[in-house]
């Protein structure tokens, strides 16, 4: 479960994550011991049995981009890349 900083884990993870540290506390496991197990901090686990449903509060843009490619736009460029006269091409050199 553990890895890099700032990875999304989902929420059935941590639901299990949150039982599996209860239920080797229960066996006798410090919490410590546990999290380290599971490759999770000790502050990450006290921070989602804190709140009541662990949900992944950061947001998303609300907005698309004021530059984003229409879907028209988007069509005709997959059209021309498709071309058989730019199928030996790579990206760059037909957009660079």
């Amino acid at each position: 479960m553990g890895g890099r900083r700032g990875r999304k884990i989902t929420l059935e993870d941590k639901q299990c994550a949150i039982k599996l540290i209860k239920e080797a506390q229960q066996s006798g496991c410090k919490k410590i011991s546990a999290c380290n197990i599971l490759c999770i901090s000790i502050r990450t686990v006290e921070r989602l049995e804190k709140v009541q449903a662990p949900i992944d509060r950061r947001a998303s843009p609300i907005n698309a981009p004021s530059h984003q490619l229409t879907v028209e736009e988007r069509a005709k460029i997959i059209a021309v890349a498709n071309k058989p006269q730019y199928a030996s091409m790579s990206n760059s050199t037909y957009f660079g």
